[in-house]
């Protein structure tokens, strides 16, 4: 019995010897990814071992590794930054520290974006068409607001406030968009009008821009039927940053100079500043703010001014990493002319037709409170946002009106988790209120909204694969609809080392606005009138396209084409018509009878339009790079669309006859397809913008082509004053031109000179609203 107990004593003894020194072979890599250029941590960067994938970085970046004694090769991958690698050799029980400097990518190929999928992904692998705007687009063109830089990317452009995405829809008056505009990741647009206040967005805090071409409705619901604009602010980097841009613009004279409505020494200008400053302070991130813009106006009556702040903060707990709270907010008071039609087309063509303008002054806010929290592979975030848009009315003028008040009240809580088997998802609901009070419809408007949805993706070898669900339920006072559940998928395949094919389907859902439903406004020249039964519009959109990348030493381009075809069900138009003709009748019910005439009713209004079509291509050029000491930037392209109503010519919805016609129209429209054409629309668009650097000198040319309008409704000419000779003298279209060149004095000043609509055109984008002529800028931007 001894004797047995001594033996298993010593097999206990020896398997703990051999525990202890299998467990002393083992030694601890502690790691921590950062930027080789900001120094910022890297988080979730994904950690292999000998070609393995072991864990992923948590989101400051660290990670922890035990493994045998020897010798190990890691790698470290993040989106956006080239592949990581090392070898690392560690001895018995050793502990070793390692920092893995990563560097950025310039491969055009390789940019970053996050919207289409709410979460970082290469731009060559997603399955819709992105562009991504670099900040430089915005500071040397002067922009201004959102929508200038907007109109430079191809396939988009913004008419009177509202963004018109691949001919997806016409002129509309903004009461209603089709594009989602988000400020980082959550919605900005109005509760009534579902409008979007671009001079409100601080693109001079902007990170990046990101358009996406299609519908974005499974992640962001109602209003996202075409497309989504994602502006996102970043964060600061380990140096404080402030920078300064100051302008001073001046218009000349239109072609025709007697059409000036001023004197020559008074001459419309503009001027303003803008201002940001970005700064990390122990735990805290801090990001400030702001514009003051004041534009004499080339229309009359038109003056603009505006002054706005911006904020956005972020506390990271030491504590708890990974976990982070903050609060952004925006402050815009803005005064500005309303110029809805000129007067006639010649001598007063920038003079607004008599009871069509007018001057509103707005007080708009919001305030962004979130939380977040992140580990190696999940992320849980919760943001709010208050929204509110005031109008206030002219007491003197309107004296028994009320202030126009809309304000949205929206909750977002987004989850999304990564597994080292290239699979993720992305899943959450978002809920809003509204209440809005009008002075344009009657009474107080309630409504909600309320969705969950979920997308999934997977990462296979060449293969990127997306699947997204959404439910939605929408509602204005009793009016509630709601779509069912929408679906999109898409997949990308890398056909070879810079080539990459796409093909995508998803289904777009849009829920009539207030402003839609129930505006009556008639004060302005022309009736704008209510229509309470309008049904939501529901479509979907196909495309199938191919990028391929170039690299030649320091030089990288990108080609894009795409294929799309998308189709509306009830899709709500913004069309002008006699609603009402004039009539009359005989009141026998008083002696004598009375002779009542009822006068008829004309205007603008919202309607269905049963079934409608719009396909198209589009081609776009990227580059970014450099040949010898020259450095060229630049981002072009061509879009051609088809759009028509298959009510108006039935044979059309046969798939052969409508791509017959398409290949035709390119070459122009005879009378019977003219007949089905939908109004209000550019189908050839042409954006081009090219810099080139030459050590401290810049010089930037840009272009811009919109087809006439084919058709717009017919009542139109006989009301407006000389518009359908404008027309006729435009020809096949508008080209506008713009240079810019600019100087860098020292690495903190550059002084640049603009030259908009360099040829003086004279254009229109949307019916009886000249746009500005030839105008000259002075811009000086500082880094601090």
């Amino acid at each position: 019995m001894r004797v047995k107990s001594i033996f298993i004593l010593c097999i206990c003894l020896f398997w703990l010897g051999l525990y202890q020194c299998a467990y002393a072979q083992k030694g601890t890599i502690n790691g921590k990814a950062i930027d080789q250029q900001t120094g910022l941590v890297i988080g979730f960067a994904n950690i292999k071992l000998n070609g393995k994938p072991y864990v992923v970085a948590d989101s400051n970046g660290l990670f922890k590794i035990e493994i045998e004694a020897g010798s190990v090769s890691l790698e470290i991958s993040k989106t956006g930054y080239k592949l990581y690698t090392r070898k690392v050799r560690i001895g018995y029980d050793e502990r070793i520290n390692i920092t893995c400097e990563m560097e950025q990518t310039s491969n055009e190929l390789d940019r970053v974006v996050i919207s289409a999928s709410r979460q970082e992904r290469k731009i060559a692998t997603e399955a819709v068409s992105i562009t991504s705007i670099q900040p430089y687009l915005i500071a040397n063109t002067n922009s201004n607001t959102l929508s200038d830089v907007l109109n430079r990317v191809p396939g988009v452009s913004v008419v009177e406030g509202q963004a018109i995405i691949r001919g997806a829809v016409g002129w509309s008056y903004n009461v209603g968009s089709r594009v989602m505009v988000l400020l980082d990741d959550m919605p900005m647009m109005g509760a009534d009008l579902g409008d979007v206040q671009w001079d409100l967005l601080p693109i001079e805090a902007a990170e990046n821009i990101e358009v996406i071409k299609g519908p974005s409705s499974v992640l962001y619901g109602s209003s996202a039927s075409s497309g989504t604009i994602s502006v996102r602010t970043g964060w600061a980097t380990n140096k404080p940053q402030t920078r300064i841009q100051i302008y001073q613009g001046i218009t000349d004279n239109p072609s025709r100079s007697y059409s000036a409505w001023w004197e020559r020494t008074s001459q419309p200008f503009n001027s303003g500043m803008f201002f940001s400053h970005k700064q990390k302070i122990k735990q805290w991130d801090i990001i400030w703010s702001g514009n003051i813009d004041a534009n004499r106006n080339h229309l009359q009556l038109n003056d603009q001014f505006r002054a706005r702040t911006y904020l956005k903060t972020r506390y990271r707990f030491k504590s708890i990493p990974g976990l982070a709270v903050g609060i952004g907010g925006n402050l815009m008071y803005k005064k500005g002319g309303r110029f809805f039609l000129w007067e006639d087309a010649d001598s007063n063509i920038l003079r607004p037709f008599s009871g069509s303008t007018g001057e509103d002054f707005y007080r708009i806010w919001s305030i962004d409170p979130y939380i977040s929290y992140s580990r190696s592979n999940y992320t849980l975030s919760v943001r709010m946002r208050n929204y509110t848009i005031r109008r206030f009315v002219d007491k003197a003028v309107f004296p028994d009106e009320e202030d126009a008040v809309a304000t949205q009240r929206a909750l977002d809580i987004n989850f999304r988790r990564n597994w080292t088997s290239g699979f993720s998802i992305v899943s959450g609901s978002y809920l809003t209120t509204m209440q809005s009070v009008g002075n344009v419809y009657p009474g107080r408007q309630v409504g909600y909204s309320g969705a969950v949805y979920a997308q999934g993706e997977f990462s296979k070898g060449r293969f990127n694969t997306s699947a997204g669900l959404r439910y939605e339920v929408n509602a204005i006072g009793n009016i509630e609809d709601s779509p069912g559940p929408l679906f999109r998928t898409g997949v990308n395949y890398k056909a070879a080392k810079r080539t990459f094919i796409r093909a995508t389907y998803g289904e777009g859902f849009r829920f009539a606005t207030v402003g839609e439903r129930f505006v009556e406004d008639n004060v302005r020249g022309l009736n704008i009138l209510p229509n309470p039964g309008l049904k939501s519009e529901t479509g979907w959109y196909t495309e199938i396209g191919i990028k391929q990348g170039f690299k030649i030493g320091e030089f990288n381009a990108s080609i894009d084409y795409a294929f799309f075809w998308q189709e509306y069900k009830d899709l709500i138009e913004f069309r002008f018509s006699q609603w009402r003709k004039d009539s009359f009748y005989i009141d026998y019910s008083v002696t004598p009878p009375a002779f009542i005439s009822v006068p008829g009713l004309i205007g603008f209004r919202s309607v269905n339009i049963p079934l409608t079509r719009t396909a198209g291509m589009e081609f776009t050029l990227e580059t970014d790079g450099r040949i010898g000491q020259i450095g060229i930037r630049s981002l072009c392209g061509y879009t051609f669309t088809y759009p028509v109503d298959l009510t108006e010519e039935p044979s059309l919805q046969n798939a052969g006859n409508y791509m017959q016609n398409f290949f035709k129209s390119m070459n122009g429209l005879d009378s019977a397809m003219l007949n089905s054409i939908l109004p209000y629309r550019n189908r050839h668009l042409v954006k081009a913008d090219v810099e080139l650097s030459y050590k401290r000198w810049m010089l930037g040319y840009g272009t811009f082509y919109y087809s006439v309008y084919d058709k717009i409704d017919a009542p139109l000419y006989t009301v407006v004053p000389g518009l359908k000779g404008f027309y006729e003298n435009i020809d096949n279209g508008d080209w506008v031109h713009n240079i810019r060149a600019g100087f860098s004095i020292n690495n903190q000043v550059t002084v640049a000179i603009l030259v908009n609509n360099l040829l003086n055109r004279e254009y229109a984008i949307r019916p009886a609203r000249i746009d500005q002529p030839r105008n000259f800028n002075l811009q000086v931007r500082i880094t601090l």
